[in-house]
């Protein structure tokens, strides 16, 4: 009986010695040296609506960019929607390298075309010590005589047979 005892022992042992290397060798290997969170771009956007939209006439809009960090080629893209054009420079504006806790201000002109609801979509980019950055910001556009935006329905919630919740929203009926 005593062999038995050992040979039970021994295979235990075994089997977590050879597992516990297998496991530090694939950990070792996947693992970089260091590990640290991706952090968030040391960008920010702010923006200030000058005038009031009129459609068919320029209006201003002043761009403010800030960074916290150290940041090379510095670019501001526009993206307008249909019906809106920037009106003055380009739709891509090179700002270059900036140091850190420096502000950008840039200034655009842009028309719209016909009455109502517009956005242009802002995209910064760079680079921080080699590595791509990116913040995105929208600033809303609306003409002095656009449309007000539909307001969301107020309906009811009820629980069917099955459990699960539903809103019942109030129908829209045409007077034929």
């Amino acid at each position: 009986m005593p062999v038995i005892k050992r040979f039970v022992f021994f295979i235990p042992i075994v089997f977590i010695v050879l597992l516990s290397n297998a496991c530090a060798d694939r950990t070792n290997k996947s693992l970089p040296d260091e590990v640290s969170p991706k952090p968030g771009a040391p960008i920010s956007i702010s923006y200030a609506v000058r005038d009031t939209i009129v459609s068919g006439e320029k209006s201003t809009i002043s761009i403010t960019v800030n960074v916290s960090a150290d940041i090379d080629d510095l670019t501001l893209r526009l993206r307008p929607s249909a019906g809106l054009a920037i009106t003055s420079d380009e739709e891509e504006i090179h700002l270059g390298n900036i140091k850190r806790n420096s502000t950008e201000r840039k200034t655009i002109t842009v028309t719209v075309q016909k009455e109502g609801n517009y956005n242009i979509n802002l995209i910064v980019t760079g680079q921080v010590n080699g590595k791509a950055v990116a913040r995105t910001a929208a600033i809303p556009i609306k003409t002095v005589n656009a449309p007000e935006k539909a307001k969301k329905s107020s309906g009811t919630v009820a629980t069917e047979s099955r459990g699960e919740r539903i809103i019942i929203l109030p129908a829209e009926e045409s007077g034929n």
